[in-house]
């Protein structure tokens, strides 16, 4: 018994899959693109150096920099790849603007906070405006 004939893509796609070159650049070129992507993982205080950024605010910003997280139990290490780190910082640069000063300070009222001690302290005024009293 014979097979029956194979249909014209499949041997489109035969005649592609022999070129070995053209395969192997397509497979060569995958490789470096997902090396790109992969890198080195880095600790928080070389992505700070690397970013002109605080280690503290690399710290307090993981989950948005898409730390990797190593180990497990209440402070596992963190790694981070520059690449995404990178794709944060300019979608944050593109894509967020402070609010003008006017709309900034939405009451005239003066804040207050609750200090340890029970008693009420004055907030600082926001953007060097004095609060209404």
């Amino acid at each position: 018994m014979t097979a029956p004939p194979a249909c014209p893509p499949v041997r489109a796609l035969e005649r592609e899959l022999s070129n070995a070159p053209l395969v192997e650049a397509v497979a060569r070129r995958v490789v470096e693109l997902l090396r790109e992507e992969a890198g080195e993982a880095l600790p928080a205080s070389e992505i700070a150096r690397r970013f002109g950024l605080s280690r503290a605010w690399v710290y307090a910003h993981a989950d948005d920099l898409a730390a990797v997280r190593i180990g497990t139990g209440p402070r596992p290490r963190l790694r981070f790849y520059p690449s995404r780190v990178s794709r944060y910082l300019d979608a944050c640069s593109e894509g967020s603007r402070s609010d003008p000063p006017e709309t900034a300070a939405a009451s005239d009222t003066l804040r207050r906070r609750r200090s340890a001690s029970g008693q009420r302290t004055d907030l600082l005024p926001i953007r060097g405006q004095e609060p209404a009293r």
